[in-house]
């Protein structure tokens, strides 16, 4: 049988449109390869992945009573939630009935907040509304600019800080505010167990960061956090000696015990961690790692629960949000045309705010997890109630 078959020519636009779809495409699987391992073996949890040959702890998945497995959903989400919002995290809970004491409390926790002049609207007006009043007492923002309205917050001074360093990401700027938060924590340190800082663009679950820090003994080494890599990261030493190290990525929260703290003074105190710094020519989060990792040969505790922006936030099962210690969100840049946000997939059942007014989901994710929290009630007033799952 004769075919006329007639081929049409594609445009350059269309072509191009193509390719960067083919890209975008090869760019997600490569995520998924990334953080969850190979297909053929099956889903693989973060605890598998970040497995290596170098001496760092992994902290294992907790459970809270809820099984993933076992219908209905709306059951298993609730025993979550319950159990999340009875855990007693601040001592402000203390004469609350029914709630069992603890030995840490988010009081004696040091939580830096980095963040910088331009992003206070954008970035911390959204943890001012969500999880920061879980934890106010303990929150400090370091920042490079004056902001009266923010710094009411916080104590006009005592935990808002314009550190007077430059509002740049380069290295410089960004190790002299570490320098001025490291300063800061030394001269509070008998105050604090712990010494913490995350990026303005992460959520932290209150409750479970305070659970997870009580398995650790502040008066030993410990350095806990969340690599932003898979693998070992290696640098040059004075632009001379190749080294590697593991550290943890300030977009997920990293923390350090008291202990490990007055270790670090002869290496970091009085302006020495920015020497630190330009030693491997790193900044910050970088930077902790070289002092925690290699030089003082303490390991990276990984905990798997703690996520930055670096991850696919889309593969967190909604069944186990209430498992988490901390979300970021962000943007998968694919091409120039093509930009994917990187954010949670909130299932239906889950009562949410429409994207156009939640863009992050973080406000989403707050109230599902403290739908009774005055936060949650504010937020609504402001937003608009949420709608019925």
């Amino acid at each position: 049988m004769d075919m006329n078959i007639k081929y049409r020519k594609m445009s350059p636009s269309v072509v191009k449109s193509l390719v960067s779809l083919l890209v975008c495409l090869a760019l997600l699987k490569a995520a998924n390869l990334l953080f969850y391992g190979s297909s053929e073996d099956g889903p693989r949890d973060q605890a598998r992945v970040l497995r290596c040959s170098q001496p760092w702890h992994i902290f294992p998945t907790r459970a809270y009573g809820v099984d993933k497995d076992s219908p209905p959903y709306k059951l298993n989400l609730s025993i979550g939630i319950n159990q999340l919002n009875k855990y007693l995290y601040s001592r402000e809970q203390l004469a609350a009935p029914n709630l069992a004491a603890g030995s840490l409390y988010i009081e004696d926790v040091f939580l830096a907040i980095k963040s910088t002049h331009n992003n206070h609207w954008s970035r911390i007006q959204l943890l001012l509304e969500t999880w920061v009043p879980m934890a106010k007492t303990s929150v400090y923002i370091l920042t490079d600019g004056d902001d009266p309205s923010l710094a009411a917050n916080f104590g006009n001074g005592s935990r808002y800080v314009n550190t007077k360093c430059g509002a740049s990401h380069k290295d410089k700027d960004l190790m002299c505010k570490l320098q001025v938060m490291y300063d800061l924590y030394m001269s509070k340190i008998e105050q604090y167990k712990w010494f913490c800082s995350v990026d303005d663009d992460t959520y932290i679950n209150i409750p479970n960061f305070v659970k997870m820090l009580r398995e650790y003994d502040h008066d030993k080494d410990w350095y806990i956090g969340k690599p932003s890599l898979n693998h070992i990261y290696s640098v040059m030493e004075h632009k001379k000696k190749k080294i590697s190290y593991w550290f943890a990525t300030g977009g997920a929260a990293l923390c350090i015990s008291r202990a490990l703290a007055k270790r670090m003074m002869p290496l970091c105190g009085n302006g020495e961690f920015i020497k630190r710094g330009e030693a491997i020519n790193n900044p910050d989060d970088t930077a902790i790692g070289y002092v925690c990792n290699y030089l003082l040969g303490v390991p990276l505790t990984s905990i798997p629960e703690m996520h930055s922006h670096l991850e696919p936030m889309w593969q967190i099962d909604p069944l186990d949000y209430h498992k988490q210690i901390s979300i970021s969100w962000g943007e998968v840049v694919a091409s120039k045309v093509i930009v994917i946000p990187n954010r949670l997939s909130i299932r239906d059942e889950i009562p949410q705010f429409p994207v156009s007014i939640d863009p992050t989901r973080a406000y989403t994710f707050h109230c599902h997890l403290f739908p009774k929290s005055d936060s949650c009630r504010k937020i609504q007033d402001r937003l608009g109630a949420l709608p019925d799952a």
